[in-house]
């Protein structure tokens, strides 16, 4: 059964009348703006900029000062509103972001958690962490052969310099920034290929 309630109103209640009074004083002003000049579509695209670019800044410097998430950081330290699309499959979409965000279901991080015995990898040689298992295991050798070689292949193409052509999880699951974007979309594909061909339970 439905029921009608009384909600008090923002009368006499002092800093809802604040609040109210610096909204109306704002958008005085923003009319008064438009109605000096005749570029009222121009004021109002600056703004938005405004705005969006203060939003960005704040997200950042949060971001910056995080206490969770440093792993996370290390491959994305900058923030974007823009994410690169791959057009992976859904499941292989989810286990590049549990790479990328470090809680996974390989035994380094679900051991943490309680949800298994040991952190040791099945192939009995190290913990098995993101690191391991993307450059290290035998178990995916093949699929690290082809992941390497095609990352090669990438960096020749686009004339890499050295210092940018490095191997390591930083490249492999991070959007290097000082990489062209073509570039850095290859290599995201590249992994999304070795993931997928890998069957690692992420």
């Amino acid at each position: 059964m439905n029921r009608i309630i009384w909600v008090a109103g923002h009368v006499d209640i002092a800093s809802n009348e604040m609040a109210d009074k610096a909204a109306k004083d704002a958008a005085l002003e923003a009319a008064a703006w438009c109605k000096e000049e005749d570029n009222s579509v121009k004021i109002v695209q600056e703004v938005k900029t405004h705005i969006r670019q203060g939003i960005i800044a704040d997200w950042q410097r949060s971001w910056n000062v995080q206490v969770e998430g440093r792993f996370t950081h290390s491959l994305i330290p900058s923030v974007n509103t823009k994410p690169m699309r791959t057009n992976f499959h859904r499941t292989t979409d989810i286990k590049f972001n549990r790479l990328q965000s470090g809680h996974t279901l390989l035994p380094s991080h679900a051991h943490k958690l309680g949800f298994t015995a040991t952190d040791l990898c099945s192939c009995g040689r190290d913990k098995d962490t993101i690191a391991h298992a993307i450059l290290h295991c035998p178990i995916y050798t093949k699929p690290r052969e082809t992941l390497i070689a095609e990352l090669e292949a990438i960096f020749r193409k686009a004339n890499t310099p050295f210092h940018l052509s490095t191997i390591d999880i930083s490249t492999i699951l991070g959007p290097n920034e000082d990489l062209p974007p073509d570039v850095r979309l290859s290599i995201r594909k590249a992994t999304g290929r070795f993931i997928s061909a890998s069957k690692v339970k992420i």
